[in-house]
């Protein structure tokens, strides 16, 4: 699949849906039952106050309410409410209700909630706020610099603790690095971390990151992914309105730095299964790291599957690398092993196999050249005659011409032998090659060795 084509299917199927929000007098939380040391009392002032009895429609029962309107505030431990209408329950103050628009602040680190209503408990220290819920909060990013995040959904409910904060329903978390989307997520705050199992995706300048489940470090820049991680770059072209999407990227787990002092200022580090999709070519491997916004440099490793549609080619090596500003593309294999690769006719029939080092085009457009001992296996139309088996110092292959040029000490495996030459050109679609300037006293007569050493 293309990578843009890829995208939409991904977008399409992690669509957050349509919340609908009731309110927590018609839906209320759960409510945990008093266990302990009860809690300290409100502190409460309104332009008006009415105390009477009423019912609870938290716990379902007749009970004390005190009324507060007009500019009302509220305060607990570590905790101060304000609206134009609060409601106290129970007549020690169980819990407090608060009506449009409200907002609550967490004393010890200044971080501000606001919604349409609002439920705090007391002996939970734990508040639920509904309906256009907003979080503000500042924490230390790089260089100890105080940066901001803000959080919307349908609704929040904060452990005044433990300072952890439960965001449903559409829920947006935006820094200056990135953009969390999700349909829940955690911040637990004394961590600088958001973390989501349901349906997250950050988005980092023009590129986005999907997975099962994300965990993203702010004050460090970092993000864990696990499960079915996906990754797209995308590059503005001048006087584009959409974003082509040209690099897709799937993994089992994956690592995002983003750090100035990191090549390209941007890492993501993937692991186990790992595929990378370009218009031009797909790679497979066990292990990469796509370096820089817009994935300007690509390394993989382990168990390397190569397709290269450009050259209409299939290669297996151990390490790749592409550099998006040139082009530049190479294939390695290990000081005990060998590149592969295969290459195939327009019927996707295999022609050719070239054996080497490594295999490397040196920018787009370039003609791939084989190094380190190379050897070439030339396929014959007829399915049941062996292949040619040739080899050189280096190889080219010229894609327009369909040939590859053997040089350095080229020769051809004949029946008695190695026949060397001048220039030995392999005409890989036709399967076929030339033998110019044939080098006498280079045939290796194996029968005539093997006489003489009787």
């Amino acid at each position: 699949m293309r990578p843009q084509a890829a995208l939409d299917a991904d977008i399409e199927s992690v669509a957050t849906p349509e919340v609908t929000v009731q309110g927590l007098k018609t839906d209320p939380p759960v409510i945990a039952k008093q266990k302990g040391k009860k809690r300290g009392r409100f502190q409460f002032s309104g332009d008006e106050f009415v105390k009477e009895s009423g019912q609870n429609p938290f716990e379902n029962k007749n009970d004390t309410i005190i009324r507060l309107k007009g500019h009302a505030k509220l305060s607990a431990k570590n905790v101060k409410i304000s609206s134009p209408q609060i409601e106290v329950y129970g007549d020690d103050g169980k819990m407090a209700y608060a009506r449009g628009p409200v907002e609550i602040i967490d004393t010890r680190n200044a971080t501000r909630i606001t919604a349409d209503e609002a439920l705090f408990i007391r002996a939970e220290n734990r508040a639920v706020l509904r309906g256009n819920a907003k979080l503000n909060a500042v924490f230390a990013g790089k260089k100890k610099k105080k940066e901001k995040l803000q959080l919307t959904c349908a609704e929040i409910e904060r452990n005044f603790d433990t300072s952890v904060s439960v965001a449903r329903g559409k829920v947006v978390a935006t820094t200056a690095s990135g953009v969390l989307y999700a349909d829940s997520a955690e911040f637990l705050e004394t961590q600088d971390t958001l973390r989501s199992r349901q349906n997250p995706r950050i988005f980092s300048g023009e590129d986005l990151f999907l997975a099962d489940n994300i965990q993203w470090n702010m004050s460090k820049n970092t993000a864990e992914f696990q499960g079915h991680v996906r990754a797209y770059f995308s590059r503005s072209e001048e006087g584009q309105k959409k974003k082509n999407v040209d690099s897709a990227v799937r993994a089992s787990e994956g690592t995002l730095v983003q750090d100035d002092s990191l090549l390209h200022g941007q890492r993501l580090s993937l692991r186990r299964k790992v595929s990378i999709e370009r218009k031009s070519y797909s790679a497979y491997s066990e292990e990469a790291e796509i370096f820089g916004s817009g994935a300007e440099l690509v390394k993989a490793r382990e168990q390397v599957v190569l397709i290269n549609r450009e050259e209409n080619s299939k290669s297996f090596g151990d390490a790749f690398e592409w550099l998006r500003e040139t082009g530049y593309m190479t294939l390695t294999a290990r000081k005990t092993s060998r590149t592969r690769t295969i290459l195939y006719n327009k019927k996707s029939v295999p022609t050719a196999e070239i054996a080497a080092s490594s295999i490397t085009r040196a920018k787009t457009g370039a003609n791939p050249q084989a190094r380190g001992d190379v050897l070439i296996m030339q396929f014959s139309k007829d399915a049941a005659a062996p292949p040619v088996r040739m080899g050189a110092e280096w190889a080219e292959v010229r894609r327009e011409q369909k040939i590859i040029q053997l040089n350095g000490s080229p020769y051809v495996e004949a029946e008695l032998g190695r026949i060397g030459a001048r220039d030995i050109i392999l005409h890989y679609e036709e399967q076929r090659y030339e033998m110019l300037g044939i080098l006498p006293g280079v045939v290796e007569k194996r029968m005539t060795d093997s006489v003489q050493g009787d």
